[in-house]
C-alpha cells in the first residue's frame, strides 16, 4: 500500500504549537450479555500525534468510525484519553482547571438541537457562558443591562441581529440554531474552536452561509480551528492543513492544497473521489 504523507515540522514549530497531541490512545469497552459485562475492547485511537499552531486551522477528515470525533472530544476535555498527552503551549492539560480549559477551547457540535438546552432562553444560554468568563477573569458578572448588551453583540457577530433574548432555541431554524451554538462558544472567548461536522445536518445553501461565517469569525476573533468532517470539500474551505484518519490512525497529513492536489494514500483518494468536482 502506498505510504501516506506525514509532513515533518522543525523543532521550533514543535515548541511554539498552541495545541499538541502526543500519541493519543482511546479504548472503548465492548459489553454484552444480560449483565452487560465487558467482553472486549475497541481501540478508537491508536497513538495519534498532531500539532496546531496559533492562528492555524487543522482539518481532521475521515469516515464514520475513524476516530475523528473522539479525538475532538478529547481536545475539548469531554472525554479523557487512555494514553498520550494533550499539551497547551507546552503545558499538560491537567495543569488547567476545567474552567480554564473551557476559556481556551470550545466545541461546536453537529446537531445544535441536541447541544442547546430547549428549556433555556437565549438570555440564560448565552448569559451563563458570559458569567463563567467573567469569573475566569476574576470579575463580577455584569449587571442585566450590560449583560444584555454583550449578548446582543454576540448575536450580531453570528448574524442574528435583533433576535429576542427571551426566545428559545426551538423557535429558530436549524441554521440559526447552529449560529446560536457558535455564539455560545464565543461567549467564553476561546482561542481554539473545535467544530465537529458543523454543517453536515444543514441544507446546502445554509451550509455555505455557516462556512462563510466561520471563516469571517476566524479572522475577526483571531481564532485557531480544528475542523472535523467526513467531507473534504468542507475541510478545504476552512483548514490550511488536513489530517486524514482511518481506523483510529492518521494515514496522511499535510497542507490541504497539497493533499487535495496529489493524495498519496489510497484512502485519501477514496474520500476525494466522493467529492463532486465543482466543490473541490
Amino acid at each position: 500500500m502506498t505510504p501516506g504523507r506525514r509532513d515533518t515540522e522543525t523543532p521550533g514549530n514543535l515548541k511554539t504549537a498552541m495545541l499538541s497531541l502526543e500519541n493519543i490512545v482511546k479504548i472503548f469497552p465492548v459489553e454484552g450479555g444480560i449483565l452487560r459485562r465487558k467482553i472486549g475492547i475497541v481501540p478508537a485511537l491508536k497513538g495519534v500525534s498532531l500539532r496546531v499552531p496559533a492562528g492555524g486551522s487543522l482539518g481532521i477528515v475521515g469516515e464514520s468510525g475513524s476516530g475523528k470525533t473522539t479525538l475532538g472530544k478529547i481536545v475539548a476535555r469531554h472525554l479523557a484519553a487512555d494514553g498520550g498527552r494533550v499539551l497547551w503551549e507546552g503545558r499538560p492539560h491537567e495543569e488547567f482547571s476545567r474552567r480554564e480549559w473551557a476559556s481556551r477551547v470550545q466545541m461546536v457540535f453537529q446537531d445544535p438541537a441536541a447541544s442547546l438546552n430547549p428549556k433555556l432562553s437565549l438570555r440564560v444560554l448565552l448569559g451563563e457562558a458570559v458569567a463563567v468568563r467573567a469569573q475566569i477573569d476574576g470579575q463580577k458578572g455584569p449587571r442585566r443591562a450590560e449583560r444584555d448588551r454583550r449578548l446582543q453583540a454576540l448575536l450580531d457577530e453570528v448574524g442574528l441581529s435583533g433576535a429576542p433574548l427571551d426566545a428559545y432555541p426551538h423557535q429558530f431554524s436549524s441554521g440559526q440554531r447552529q449560529r446560536l451554538a457558535i455564539a455560545r462558544a464565543l461567549a467564553l472567548r476561546p482561542r481554539l474552536l473545535v467544530a465537529d461536522e458543523p454543517v453536515s445536518s444543514l441544507d446546502l445553501s445554509v451550509q455555505a452561509q455557516i462556512l462563510n461565517l466561520l471563516m469571517d469569525l476566524k479572522d475577526r476573533w483571531g481564532l485557531t480551528y480544528i475542523v472535523i468532517s467526513h467531507d473534504l470539500a468542507v475541510v478545504s474551505r476552512l483548514a490550511d492543513r488536513v489530517a486524514v484518519m482511518k481506523n483510529g490512525e492518521v494515514v496522511e497529513e499535510g497542507e490541504t492544497s497539497a493533499v487535495l492536489a496529489a493524495p498519496r494514500h489510497p484512502y485519501t483518494q477514496t474520500l476525494l473521489d466522493a467529492v463532486p468536482a465543482f466543490l473541490r
